[in-house]
């Protein structure tokens, strides 16, 4: 580093005093600038470091994980994981290829592969499931299968044949098994999910949302419209969202079921596909969707609204994807 003086006005000559006070003063000044033109190409220099290493991490984070999901435990706390998307392409015998998202799916046994929605009877299935293999229905020994991301603590689902989550399966080499699988998955009107979710979890204060849990219906749903999909919750997220069901990457489902249709005939449907045993069930959440007389009053005559169809226009836009796979019509009970 060189730092260049000028010489500046000549010391006059007499006073030594006041000579060696002047020297000294330049003299000071000279080692602060230099140390000031220092400092500075240092900072730069670290700034520079720390930037790359910053856009680095934010490369590699963005390569890892495709989005934030959101599941709350059981008194309502919010964890966010990061989901991995796996696509795998298989071939089919017809020659074509099947393409799975795995982040949220779950392998039933070596037959199922089955894309789980809160609010869309996953309770329900889960106690079916605990029902005929002899499983803890609730408690710490429930089981219950959820994203585990590489790098995080989240203990892998893997409870023996039985039931094992999609990310374990690829990550221990046992993705074929899944291209092979009978997938499913279930779908409800969402004018009806987003009320339920509601009620189960905004209203009973299970979950709050931006720090409150006294928030109105209405308030609720315009909160929905804020949200961008990959960032909601997992109670209210679209299918679309969760399970790929639309869209250019869409995961393959050999069949999708409509909750509206029954969930206890579908669901033995789909478990005599995958060679389970079939029984009769209740369902684990004894409340049935509405008519579509109460649907439409819950949303036309919600208090707080700013126009009759307010909220039914929200969630017609914020689940738009949904409604069309499902063909579901506001005022239509499937």
């Amino acid at each position: 580093l060189k730092l260049e003086l000028s010489s500046g006005p000549e010391i006059p000559h007499g006073n030594p005093f006041i000579f060696r006070v002047i020297f000294m003063a330049r003299s000071c000044c000279a080692v602060w600038l230099t140390l000031a033109v220092a400092l500075q190409s240092c900072s730069v220099a670290s700034a520079s470091r720390l930037g790359r290493t910053l856009l680095e991490k934010r490369s590699d984070i963005a390569s890892r994980f495709n989005q934030t999901s959101e599941v709350d435990g059981i008194e309502g706390t919010e964890t966010q994981l990061p989901s991995i998307y796996h696509n795998l392409k298989c071939k089919t015998g017809s020659g074509h290829e099947k393409r799975f998202y795995s982040g949220n799916m779950v392998m039933l046994g070596d037959k199922g592969l089955w894309c789980p929605n809160a609010k869309i009877g996953t309770s329900t299935v889960y106690k079916y499931l605990a029902q005929i293999k002899g499983w803890p229905e609730e408690g710490s020994g429930q089981r219950r299968c959820y994203p585990a991301p590489e790098g995080s603590k989240a203990t892998p689902c893997w409870f023996d044949e039985e039931m094992r989550s999609a990310q374990e399966m690829v990550t221990r080499g046992h993705a074929q098994e899944m291209c092979d699988a009978f997938t499913f998955t279930f779908i409800r009107n969402p004018w009806d999910r987003v009320r339920s979710a509601y009620n189960g979890k905004i209203a009973t204060g299970r979950i709050s949302v931006n720090g409150r849990t006294d928030m109105s219906f209405a308030e609720f749903v315009r909160f929905l419209a804020t949200q961008e999909p990959n960032e909601m919750n997992y109670h209210w997220r679209p299918v679309s969202t969760t399970c790929l069901t639309t869209g250019p990457k869409a995961t393959h489902y050999d069949k999708i079921y409509k909750l509206e249709h029954g969930l206890n005939g579908q669901l033995k449907k789909a478990m005599k596909l995958i060679g389970w045993e079939v029984q009769d069930m209740e369902a684990a959440n004894q409340k049935t969707d509405p008519s579509v007389e109460e649907r439409m009053e819950y949303y036309t005559q919600a208090d707080g609204i700013t126009h009759k169809n307010e909220l039914v226009d929200i969630v017609a836009k914020v689940y738009a994807d949904d409604i069309e796979l499902g063909d579901y019509k506001f005022d239509e009970y499937a």
